[in-house]
């Protein structure tokens, strides 16, 4: 075998060498990138069932609020005896006439 084949396949062989590990660099870097977006997606998933949990939170204790609220209207309408005058109460305190009669 003479220099110059010899000297091609040094070439060859360093060139195949590059190239696998050129390979190995874009898989490493494709793994890396596959992790920090799932590091990032891990992430925004916390954050959104954290805020999701505080939101629900708020929404369950303003509906309690509502609630003791109407229950406190309909005590009060209560102990005003406004039923006792053939009106029947609301959810919501008011008074409601009977059908037929006026409203007084």
């Amino acid at each position: 075998m003479g220099t110059a084949r010899s000297s091609q396949l040094a070439r060859e062989r360093a060139a195949e060498v590059e190239r696998l590990q050129a390979s190995a660099r874009k898989q490493r870097e494709l793994r890396r990138k596959q992790e920090l977006y799932e590091a990032q997606l891990q992430s925004l998933k916390s954050q959104y069932e954290t805020e999701r949990d505080a939101i629900l939170m708020e929404l369950d204790e303003e509906q309690k609020r509502l609630k003791e609220a109407a229950d406190q209207r309909l005590e009060i309408a209560r102990l005003r005896k406004a039923d006792s005058r053939g009106m029947k109460i609301d959810e919501n305190g008011a008074r409601k006439a009977r059908k037929g009669a006026a409203a007084r």
